[in-house]
């Protein structure tokens, strides 16, 4: 289920993107698109990938390792432009 949703996903964000067109319309659908792909990540990473890595022991370097990463590109976003 999951791939064929990311299949829709990448033809209409290659279709949205490759029309050429602008406005408040395309804007909106683009940041929903943006917003559901981000919402993907964040699920897969934070409910798939670190509840099982930090459930199978309680090492205090795997959390810090995920403090400082997710710090660093924050960090990152913040301060380079676009």
């Amino acid at each position: 289920m999951f791939v064929g949703f990311s299949c829709i996903g990448i033809i209409a964000g290659t279709v949205l993107t490759e029309s050429g067109q602008s406005g408040p319309e395309f804007t909106l659908v683009t940041g929903i698109l943006q917003g559901l792909a981000c919402g993907v990540f964040l699920y897969v990473t934070f409910f798939e990938v670190l509840h099982k890595e930090l459930a199978e022991n309680q090492d205090m370097l795997k959390t810090l390792s995920v403090i400082v990463g997710y710090s660093v590109i924050t960090l990152i976003n913040l301060f380079l432009p676009d």
